[in-house]
């Protein structure tokens, strides 16, 4: 039994080395794309967007359009990242979570460090995380999913805004939220 239990902690270590880690600043050539993930859901597979400053699931002119990113290393410890519009962007057109304690919007913001939202609203940047699903694969191998450090129990819902369009915000359940929502995960795929 340790024999199988060996086998398999170092079949997931390995993953874990082999798996493409996210693009950071130091090859910047090709962009990431945030794509949601909810089995039987309407808008499964397809890539998040901006809308304005939001980030969601709009209309788009084809289902493989999406809203570029570009990881580079972020300022919320180790294995956290900043994600941002272009390439070698310094501390510009950042990827944030806005709002109130509790729910998150995933915004596109330019300048967020020279922004102050109004309270009780936050503004978080630069702690995103990609994390590896080992019991997942995608067609480029293990599939990664994005959260945000310090957020644990937290997770991605998307919110109806009609005509078939989504507002995606993080949630980490301290508030009761009454609107209706569809619980996701936002995979972090190559392009």
């Amino acid at each position: 039994m340790k024999f199988v239990v060996s086998v398999i902690a170092a079949l997931q270590a390995a993953t874990a080395l082999a798996a493409p880690s996210p693009q950071t600043d130091k090859s910047p050539t090709a962009p990431l794309k945030l794509r949601a993930v909810a089995p039987g859901q309407p808008f499964d597979g397809r890539f998040l967007t901006a809308k304005d400053v939001n980030l969601g699931i709009y209309a788009t002119k084809s289902k493989t359009e999406a809203f570029p990113i570009y990881a580079a290393e972020g300022t919320g410890g180790p294995n956290t990242y900043s994600l941002r519009k272009f390439p070698k962007d310094q501390d510009h057109n950042e990827l944030c979570l806005l709002g109130p304690p509790g729910l998150h919007s995933l915004v596109y913001f330019f300048e967020p460090r020279a922004t102050d939202p109004l309270p009780p609203s936050t503004l978080s940047f630069g702690a995103f995380t990609i994390t590896p699903a080992f019991n997942e694969l995608g067609p480029a191998g293990t599939r990664r999913f994005l959260g945000y450090r310090g957020k644990s129990n937290s997770r991605w819902i998307a919110v109806p805004t009609g005509k078939g369009e989504y507002d995606i915000k993080y949630y980490d359940g301290s508030v009761i939220v009454t609107q209706d929502y569809i619980p996701l995960r936002v995979e972090v795929v190559r392009s």
